[in-house]
């Protein structure tokens, strides 16, 4: 199938699901769970779930950094 101008365009802006998946590493179920939720915003254009740019970096930088525990942190929790 030829990619169209739009379609060429919306790809420059727009994630589909699957190049999100591929992109963040996370699964289909993942992926529409985190939408279902509300945590990522996503869009339905022409029948296909589209995610920005814009809103997958911003999903990726809502999700909290794990940093392990210090050893004093851990000798406290002890």
């Amino acid at each position: 199938m030829m990619k169209t101008e739009t379609d060429t365009a919306l790809a420059k802006r727009f994630y589909t699901v699957a190049e999100f998946m591929a992109a963040y590493g996370i699964s289909r179920t993942r992926t529409y769970r985190e939408i279902g939720e509300g945590r990522l915003i996503a869009r339905r254009i022409g029948g296909r779930t589209m995610i920005t740019r814009d809103d997958a970096e911003a999903w990726l930088s809502a999700i909290p950094v794990h940093r392990p525990l210090t050893l004093a942190e851990t000798m406290r929790a002890a």
